[in-house]
């Protein structure tokens, strides 16, 4: 059964993936051991790249 992600601090180790779209927008989302979030628009960015740690 997959846990829905959250969002508040917890025990599960999570971690914020990153990355800049087409548009310079930059998308994130949250990663733990049950899985990653929906991506969600974080801000702007330069120039798009892959994804990365953040």
């Amino acid at each position: 059964m997959m846990a829905a992600p959250r969002t508040e601090a917890s025990a599960d180790p999570t971690y914020l993936q990153c990355y800049c779209n087409d548009t310079c927008g930059l998308m994130q989302r949250i990663c733990g051991p049950s899985g990653c979030s929906d991506w969600y628009l974080a801000g702007g960015c330069t120039k798009p790249t892959g994804v990365y740690s953040c």
